[in-house]
């Protein structure tokens, strides 16, 4: 950002603008949507690298793992720790595309497609892997949901303003709900520590003895 921009050059907001693909940061809308539909945390999926999921679209040689290899058999909170691909193809197999889509929106992801030419369909099993561009705002705003018990609220970046007087105006509403229930916010937190614990893809992170959940994710090579 310049103080005074030189002819022909353009100020873009960044962190707003939904042209970046989130990789496996989008993993947990999926398993939002498999916990609200009765997913059980314990349930094992096999991990084999290029899995190829019947009626949906796959790459060439089907999904793969980072590792290039097959996990084992893992529950979620394996799974979600080693950010193991092929496992969250068939939890998004087993519940829906489009119940993950609708999830994701539910939570503040207003930039997927859901009509027209390039909407979303119930084969496209890479939406669980990130492959659809979003933006940092939306992301962050989504992930707060599940730190805060379920309830989302639209970004706002004023939260008051007065006047010369002292006078309070008006400002946007974040619109602040309950979108997913406790429960399912509570258990994808959960899950989500286990990101930072020994052997999660986010253990290298030193938070010291703050409380941490979240995903890790990357796309194009990281």
């Amino acid at each position: 950002w310049g103080r005074d921009p030189a002819k022909g050059q353009t100020q873009i907001v960044l962190p707003t603008r939904p042209r970046y693909q989130p990789g496996s940061n989008f993993k947990p809308f999926t398993l939002a949507a498999a916990l609200e539909r009765g997913f059980d945390l314990t349930t094992r999926f096999d991990t084999p690298n290029g899995y190829k999921p019947a009626a949906m679209n796959y790459p060439p040689g089907g999904f793969h793992n980072d590792n290039d290899r097959n996990n084992g058999y893992l529950n979620a909170y394996q799974a979600t720790a080693g950010s193991v691909n092929t496992w969250y193809v068939q939890l998004e197999e087993k519940y829906g595309v489009l119940a993950v889509a609708d999830m994701a929106e539910r939570l503040g992801i207003t930039s997927l497609p859901r009509s027209g030419r390039y909407a979303i369909t119930k084969r496209d099993a890479s939406l669980t892997l990130g492959a659809y561009e979003v933006s940092p705002l939306e992301m962050a705003a989504a992930y707060a949901a599940f730190a805060s018990g379920g309830i989302a609220c639209r970004p706002v970046v004023i939260t008051s303003v007065v006047d010369r007087h002292g006078t309070s105006l008006p400002v946007p509403d974040a619109k602040c709900h309950q979108a997913i229930a406790p429960y399912v916010a509570a258990a994808v937190t959960d899950v989500l520590r286990g990101v930072f614990g020994r052997g999660g893809t986010g253990a290298g992170l030193d938070l010291g003895a703050w409380p941490a959940a979240g995903k890790t994710g990357t796309t194009n090579s990281s």
